[in-house]
């Protein structure tokens, strides 16, 4: 595999000795459009190969995009309309569902979409949808027939490896699948709507006060989130207690779509976000800026490090200063 391998500085401070010469103790995973790298934790990268389909969904149910477990213990990826699950240890992957089906000359498919891992790594929801029935440029025949199947959200057990129903509506948006097995999300798009938090037996309670959130991650235990707020053309970053529906604004009013994509840190003492059209802010303050304003991207590796995207290049950054750890070009 291709790597580009940046070592310890010869001067650094102290308290990022450790760190640096020992790293954090195991590999983590960063997942950018189709590519998935790996990160040591002497911030080595190199890329993981999959046999991941030419093309990929993205919809408000889910993504066939591959998606690295928070622990870095597998990454779950879509082959053949069905889930497969590649193990960081084995380097081996494995077929887990096997509902997909294809088009054909009169039926559409059957669509596997990721949803969210669990915190814990120990559970994924996914989605199973019908695909699209509408034949833009076919001539001669007509639209393609849905076929017959259990359509809805679905909970895979990575121990058991077990699949089960999950009581979600088809439409439902997930932001965030918890330990407990209770799912945070939106009923139909986050425009209007307030969070929803979904119980394993269905039960559904709304947030108060939470019109107009969109883009959350949500805490492990399901009590807090930060999110984008989109309103009257204007856009903002905020922190919501999912209790009591309160919520503290961590940018000030910005223009429409400028600050976008909150994201905490492992330990949640830090929030970075994007500011568009190209920059990368952790706690109000710009840590990284990019020369392609359509392509910037990131999310944290750990307490420490930010992994990002922009302009065919995936790079770390040591979150609190800013400074570029490592770098790795992609193929264009």
């Amino acid at each position: 595999m291709d790597r580009v391998i940046f070592g310890c500085p010869s001067r650094i401070p102290l308290f990022l000795f450790s760190v640096c010469l020992f790293g954090f103790g195991q590999d983590r995973f960063a997942s950018f459009e189709h590519t998935v790298f790996r990160v040591s934790p002497t911030n080595q990268i190199s890329v993981v190969s999959l046999p991941l389909e030419p093309h990929w969904t993205e919809e408000l149910r889910g993504s066939t995009l591959p998606s690295p477990a928070p622990d870095g213990s597998y990454v779950a990826f879509i082959r053949g309309h069905d889930l497969w699950l590649y193990d960081a240890t084995s380097e081996g992957s494995a077929r887990v569902t096997h509902a997909g089906r294809p088009y054909t000359q009169a039926l559409a498919s059957v669509e596997t979409l990721i949803s969210a891992w669990s915190p814990d790594s120990r559970r994924l929801l996914l989605a199973v949808v019908p695909g699209a029935t509408e034949c833009v440029d076919c001539e001669g025949r007509g639209d393609w027939t849905t076929r017959q199947y259990d359509y809805g959200y679905y909970i895979y057990d990575v121990g058991a490896r077990t699949l089960r129903k999950a009581n979600l509506d088809i439409d439902f948006e997930v932001a965030a699948l918890l330990e407990d097995g209770r799912v945070v999300g939106f009923a139909r798009g986050c425009r209007d709507q307030p969070i929803k938090i979904v119980s394993p037996t269905g039960k559904v309670t709304a947030v108060p006060g939470s019109l107009n959130l969109c883009q959350l991650d949500v805490s492990k235990d399901g009590s807090s989130a930060v999110a984008a707020v989109f309103q009257s053309r204007s856009s903002s970053i905020v922190k919501i207690d999912l209790i009591t529906g309160e919520s503290t604004r961590l940018t000030p009013v910005g223009a429409e779509s400028e600050f976008q994509f909150p994201k905490r840190s492992l330990d949640l003492q830090h929030t970075a976000w994007i500011r568009e059209p190209t920059e990368i802010m952790m706690d109000g303050r710009s840590i990284f800026s990019c020369s392609d304003p359509l392509s910037i991207q990131f999310q944290w590796l750990d307490e420490q490090r930010i992994a990002g995207y922009c302009a065919h290049e995936m790079f770390i950054l040591e979150a609190r200063t800013g400074r570029k750890l490592a770098q790795f070009v992609t193929p264009k």
